[in-house]
């Protein structure tokens, strides 16, 4: 064509740049079909994670025996469903969500694994909240990394296969910061409203929970420039009846008498819970806020660190004052600290790298369910009620210690006759403690010289049976 200019490199043989733009273009393609490879991988991997963590909780949830606290519930099923949420709001307002799910499950007689159904199924809940805001903030690998780590780190932490409020709890947290994420870049109503319906009463399944409600609120802070016109009433609506909570669990449990080094020893637990037992993840997550906050994205990089951070934090000041047995509960920063690993990992360039930091961030919570897996329930009530009640005599009396603890003894030996202080030609004095301070609890039901200690077996770390005979 006339006046056309002819940009091609004449310096070199037609042949050879065609043949170094063919290679390009290879190379480009080869590029692409590795970076969806890996992509793949990654999916692939993770479905795989999540479906063998469910599947291990599942097998834990119906081989474990029931705790002293899950027992508890199954048993406030002949007072009534009125009757047991009552007493759960003036006892232990965690459990009234719990109690509600698991009232019709145990008055059907259901089995232990669907007794703790609700926890799987408010993880694996959680795990998706988590991979759509992981992915808001961070693209695909956040998300899936994050979904991954919570999954495995839940599992790990056994809130998954038990029928405790901390997997409701983390579902909260996951549900609300979900709900956060999606209502600051706009200006919903209906977004507005549901956050703060949901995130008020969040203190309500734990106390910690007021911490990541408090994240949420400094993000809304943060962002609140161009936000819809009731978000800042309902963020002060939440902060005054989640602030209320809180100060009411604080004003209940003054009077308790601080659990001291036991506390503090469980506290470096509820890190390790919140991390999903991965050095790892931690680093991530660190790095993860900072590359937030580096890149200008202020309020996601507050409301991570609070989410991570604020839940540790609040159960270690309270730690030095009330028995909070902080263990469990560290897995309520788990939602925290799996988005900010998810995008402190993704922020990595280099795919090679990237998928090296996923692996080192996975391989320890898998180690850990690995672990979980092969040990034995700490206090083991099935086994313990069977050998009490296939040796004791018909002059012998069986004692639970402490008292609290009978449902659970009771729920495998329905037939049983339990007593306060032991009488008859023998005693059985099962005991939820660890075995160095077995025989000094047992005295208080055991009158010595005129009963002798015979015989002595645990069935777990915290549970001791004793056989008490007269000499």
């Amino acid at each position: 064509m006339a006046g056309a200019t002819d940009t091609r490199d004449w310096r070199y043989p037609r042949c050879v740049v065609e043949s170094a733009a063919a290679s390009a273009t290879s190379a480009t393609g080869w590029r692409r079909l590795a970076g969806s490879a890996e992509r793949v991988a990654l999916v692939v991997v993770a479905a795989m994670l999540t479906v063998g963590a469910t599947i291990v909780a599942i097998v834990l949830a119906a081989k474990r025996p029931l705790s002293v606290d899950e027992a508890d519930i199954v048993a406030a099923v002949d007072d009534g469903f009125r009757s047991s949420l009552g007493a759960a709001l003036e006892q232990e307002p965690g459990q009234t969500v719990y109690r509600a799910l698991m009232h019709p499950l145990a008055a059907a007689g259901a089995p232990e694994w669907a007794l703790r159904a609700p926890s799987i199924v408010a993880v694996l809940a959680a795990a998706a909240l988590v991979l759509h805001v992981g992915r808001l903030l961070g693209g695909r690998r956040a998300g899936i990394v994050a979904a991954t780590l919570l999954v495995l780190g839940a599992t790990a932490a056994g809130i998954a296969f038990h029928a405790r409020p901390h997997a409701l709890a983390v579902l909260g947290v996951a549900l609300t910061t979900a709900l956060c994420t999606e209502a600051l870049p706009r200006r919903s109503i209906v977004l507005w409203v549901s956050w703060a319906v949901v995130a008020a009463p969040l203190p309500l399944l734990h106390p910690a929970c007021g911490a990541a409600v408090a994240a949420q609120l400094a993000a809304v802070a943060i962002g609140r420039h161009g936000l819809s016109r009731v978000a800042l009433p309902a963020a002060a609506t939440v902060g005054m009846v989640a602030g209320l909570l809180v100060a009411a669990a604080a004003v209940e449990r003054s009077g308790a008498t601080a659990s001291g080094d036991e506390s503090t020893g469980a506290f470096a637990t509820a890190v390790a819970h919140a991390g999903a037992w991965s050095p790892v993840a931690l680093a991530a997550a660190v790095a993860g806020v900072v590359v937030l906050a580096r890149r200008g994205d202020r309020w996601q990089a507050t409301l991570l660190a609070g989410l991570a951070a604020g839940p540790l934090l609040a159960l270690g000041v309270a730690a030095l004052a009330f028995p909070v047995h902080p263990a469990a509960a560290g897995a309520i920063a788990l939602p925290g600290v799996a988005l900010a690993a998810g995008c402190g990992i993704a922020a990595i360039g280099d795919r090679r790298y990237a998928a090296g930091a996923t692996a080192a961030a996975l391989a320890a919570p898998v180690a850990a369910l690995v672990v979980v897996s092969a040990t034995g329930p700490p206090a083991d009530w099935r086994r313990a009620a069977r050998f009490v009640e296939s040796r004791r005599g018909a002059a012998e009396t069986v004692v639970v210690l402490p008292p609290r603890a009978a449902p659970a003894y009771s729920h495998y030996a329905p037939d049983a006759r339990l007593a306060a202080i032991g009488r008859g030609d023998g005693v059985w004095v099962v005991l939820r403690t660890p075995w160095a301070g077995a025989v000094d609890a047992a005295r208080d039901v055991v009158t010595t010289p005129r009963y002798a200690l015979l015989a002595e077996q645990s069935f777990g770390d915290d549970l001791v049976v004793q056989h008490w005979v007269r000499p």
